[in-house]
Order: structure tokens, then C-alpha cells, then sequence
């Protein structure tokens, strides 16, 4: 094939008939070029990498890079008949299919088989039931039948079926059995050939005695551990308890005993001036008694008279924020509001109907903005401030009003 494109290109180059006044150019770049586009050559079209002077035929489907490359380069004649080994820019001479040829070429020493087949055990050499010998190496690849033992270079029979990994040569081989424990070590003599039972001698613990936990003597007593024998048990349950006698404590007088006495055992009265009172135990006299029971409590309804109702008051000097709880404050203080103010809608109180909550804003040298949340409204006619007046003080009165549940605006003032 070389030979007859060769031969197009010369005769292609020395046609003068009709062509004295024209060009033939093949395609061609280099060949970085050609690989990055890598383009499909028409069949038949030519492509030329001028910086290699190699050049590839296109068969109009494969891509630039998936063509062969034609040498540009001499054309060597076809060797003789026989195998001949390309050296990329010829031929070596051919070589007839003869072992003794093989070896001299190649140097792969004397073979008894020519061929090199593949030596397949007969059913005279290898049963598949038995061991079989040999003195040369055999690879897995080249072990063929059912047998489970394979003996010859190695020195002990193997279990074929136990070896794992991918072996392939000898070395393979050899590394999978130097990574097994063999069957004739021990431990402390115990050989591995089958499950073993070490005691403590075997581990090194051969001079620690051995403890007995069920037998007492070999336990450490202590103040909150001892025992007892069955005789100091039938004494102690056999004491009773000791109650006093009406002649032993008649209630006026006091009694001393060095155990201590229960409350079910202890019958008759106590003078008080015997006990000692502490912060969770004193004594109460029945007038103090009525007193705290006659005063009002938080839920009851109650009259008072000449009594004064002093209003908590929340007094700070500015805030961005007011979140007013009608259970702690009952008016709210800014005695010098430097910034915009918000008055937000309470969060923890319960304000009760009828209750009112006063605000009382003092404004700097600057009008200041008030917004409210959405539980205060003007239901009295009177709008809500939006603006304090610079170095002026505002004041609004609300009421709550459990009907809407919300704080009603019922008075606002202005400074003049």
C-alpha cells in the first residue's frame, strides 16, 4: 500500500500533459494543528503535517487523530515468508514458525515444545483427585483440571483453594504464604492447629492470685459496710420502741433521752419555750392571724378609706422603645427624649378594664416622631400625637377598654 501511494504522488508530480499552468497542493499544517482540530479527511484525501513530514489517507468516517500515519520516509521490501518484526521503519528478516529460530532470535533459552503451548495435564498426569509434581514452574494460568494441591518449586503442599489474591508468579505466591500464620505455631505451646484455651499463666498473670468474691473474707468492710451475724440481728429486732409513760412526761416539764424520739412515739404536750424557731419555723399569735386574713388580696374587692394609691412611675432620661406592662408601671417618664420614640403594644401584663396608663414625654431642642403599635387607638375624639414639640412636653392619658381590647386615648396635652 505504501509502495502504491508513493507511487501516486511521483507520477502525480511529473504530470506536464494539460497541467504545465496548474498547482496540485495537498492539505497540511503541523501537526499540533491537525490533532487539536482533528479533522475527518475525505476517502481518498491526503493530509500532510509539514513540521513532521508524515502524512495520513482519509477513509471519510474516522477522525485525524484515530488514522495511521504513511512514512514519508524510504519504503522497505517485504521480507521473506515466515513472522518478521516491524522496527517501526522496516522489516527484520523473517523467522520460520521453528522453536530452535525463536530461542536464537529472542534469546528465550531451549523449550521443549515448539510453540510455546502451554503444557495441559492429561488424565494419565493429573486426576483432579490427587497431588502432581513437577520441577519446573507452572503458573496459575498455565494450571489446568480440578485438582486442590500443587506441588514443585514450593517446599510443603498448599492448599490451592485456601490461597486468595491475584497470583501470577511465583514471587505472588510466595507473598500470599508469607502472610499466613503457619499451623505449627504456638503460644505458650499451645499449637494454632485448631482453637486454643490460654490461662492466666499464658497472658503473664500466672503470680496474681485468684479472688473468691463470694466469700466475705475477702471483702474490706467499712463505717457504712459490716456485718452482722444472725444473733445481733434477732437482739435488735427483739428491742421495742420506746414510748413514754404519762408519769414520764406529763407536758409541763422536760425530758431528756439520748435516742431520738419520733413524733408516733411522743404523746402529751411540748412547751413552746422549749422549741427552736428558725427562718421556716415561727410562731404566730391569733391577732396576727385575723389581721393578715382581713386584709384585701389581689383578686378581691375591697373599700378603701383615707388610704393613698401612690402610682408606680417609670422615669428615664430618653429610650428608642416603650413597652409598657400595667403590672409594673402606671406611668411612663422621658425627661429628655433625644430620639424618635416607639410605644410598643405590652407583651406580659393582663391590663384590667378601666385601667388607665399615662405618658408624660419631654422633648429635647428637637421635634421628636412617635408611632404606637396597634392596641392604642382614638376612640374619644382625640387623635393620637405623632410629634413632640421641641423642648415641650407632650402628655396622653389611655384607658384600657377590655370590649376592643385595647388602650383608648382619652386625653392628650401640649405644652404651650
Amino acid at each position: 500500500m505504501k509502495r502504491l501511494i508513493l507511487s501516486i504522488l511521483i507520477s502525480l508530480c511529473f504530470i506536464s500533459s494539460g497541467l504545465a499552468a496548474q498547482k496540485i497542493q495537498f492539505r497540511r499544517d503541523v501537526a499540533a494543528t491537525w490533532t487539536s482540530v482533528n479533522p475527518t479527511l475525505a476517502s481518498g484525501e491526503i493530509g500532510l503535517e509539514t513540521d513532521t513530514g508524515k502524512f495520513k489517507m482519509g477513509d471519510g468516517t474516522t477522525a485525524w487523530t484515530s488514522l495511521a500515519y504513511f512514512s514519508a520516509g524510504a519504503i522497505a521490501s517485504y521480507p521473506g515468508a515466515g513472522i518478521a518484526v516491524s522496527t517501526g521503519s522496516g522489516w527484520n528478516s523473517s523467522i520460520t514458525d521453528n522453536h530452535s529460530n525463536w530461542d536464537t532470535a529472542y534469546g528465550w533459552g531451549n523449550h521443549s515444545q515448539a510453540g510455546y503451548s502451554k503444557y495441559e495435564f492429561g488424565a494419565n498426569d493429573f486426576n483432579g483427585t490427587g497431588d502432581f509434581t513437577t520441577t519446573s514452574n507452572v503458573s496459575a494460568a498455565e494450571y489446568y483440571g480440578n485438582g486442590s494441591h500443587l506441588e514443585g518449586v514450593i517446599a510443603e503442599e498448599v492448599e490451592w483453594s485456601k490461597i486468595t489474591g491475584n497470583i501470577s508468579n511465583q514471587t505472588d505466591l510466595q507473598e500470599e504464604f508469607n502472610s499466613k500464620v503457619s499451623n505449627t505455631t504456638t503460644v505458650n505451646g499451645h499449637a494454632l492447629s485448631a482453637n486454643i484455651t490460654v490461662n492466666k499463666t499464658d497472658i503473664g498473670l500466672g503470680n496474681v492470685s485468684d479472688i473468691d468474691t463470694t466469700n466475705p473474707a475477702n471483702i474490706t468492710q467499712d463505717s457504712d459496710h459490716r456485718f452482722v451475724n444472725d444473733t445481733e440481728k434477732s437482739d435488735w429486732n427483739a428491742k421495742a420502741d420506746y414510748e413514754f409513760g404519762a408519769h414520764n412526761f406529763n407536758g409541763t416539764g422536760n425530758f431528756t433521752t439520748p435516742g431520738n424520739i419520733s413524733a408516733g412515739n411522743l404523746s402529751g404536750t411540748i412547751n413552746p419555750a422549749n422549741v427552736t424557731q428558725d427562718t421556716t419555723h415561727r410562731f404566730v399569735s391569733d391577732a396576727n392571724i385575723s389581721n393578715w386574713n382581713a386584709k384585701p388580696t389581689t383578686s378581691s374587692t375591697d373599700t378603701f378609706t383615707n388610704k393613698r394609691n401612690q402610682k408606680r412611675i417609670d422615669s428615664q432620661t430618653t429610650t428608642n422603645t416603650i413597652t409598657p406592662e400595667i403590672s409594673t408601671y402606671d406611668i411612663f417618664v422621658r425627661s429628655a427624649q433625644a430620639h424618635d420614640l416607639v410605644i410598643n403594644n405590652h407583651s406580659t401584663s393582663t391590663p384590667a378594664d378601666g385601667e388607665t396608663m399615662e405618658f408624660i414625654i419631654l422633648s429635647d431642642a428637637t421635634p421628636r416622631a412617635i408611632t404606637y403599635g396597634d392596641k392604642y387607638v382614638a376612640k374619644s375624639g382625640i387623635a393620637l400625637p405623632t410629634t413632640t414639640v421641641a423642648s415641650k412636653c407632650t402628655k396622653m392619658l389611655f384607658q384600657w377598654r377590655a370590649s376592643i381590647s385595647q388602650w383608648d386615648l382619652i386625653a392628650s396635652t401640649q405644652e404651650a
